[in-house]
């Protein structure tokens, strides 16, 4: 797997991937998406309100967390996914729409865990900050 993130502006950051499968993925049993979230208080990030597991078949149809969006960019596809297949993903970058709602402001870390039959495949960890809006009276 080969990534890069790059920024357009002082505000806005990408990243572009390509990867090739090492095994085939044929069903929701092969593969699993651990998500799991840390929030930054008192100088290290600490478990969050949001951990779940997804299989990965499923996480491709997936209407949350902008998924659509952000996927809109890739060659990325729901299973079966054949060993040597290569995908690839440019401009990927999260939007606010279909975040969950009423998340603290704050620093947060997300972390992505791929497991393959058990095994962990890859862990990536995503740094974000929430900031809402002040309204303006």
């Amino acid at each position: 797997m080969t990534y890069k993130c790059y920024k357009t502006n002082r505000t806005s950051l990408f990243m572009n991937f390509s990867y090739t499968s090492k095994v085939d993925i044929i069903s929701n049993k092969d593969a699993q998406l651990s998500i799991d979230t840390g929030f930054f208080r008192s100088n290290e990030y600490r478990s969050g309100p949001v951990k779940f597991n997804i299989p990965l078949c499923e996480v491709l149809t997936h209407k949350d967390f902008d998924i659509p969006y952000m996927l809109n960019h890739s060659n990325l596809h729901p299973c079966p996914i054949k060993k040597g297949e290569s995908f690839f993903g440019y401009h990927l970058r999260p939007g606010a729409p279909n975040f969950p709602p009423l998340l603290p402001e704050g620093r947060w870390k997300l972390i992505l865990r791929a497991v393959w039959k058990g095994t962990v495949a890859y862990v990536v960890n995503w740094y974000f900050k929430i900031v809402y809006p002040l309204p303006i009276a």
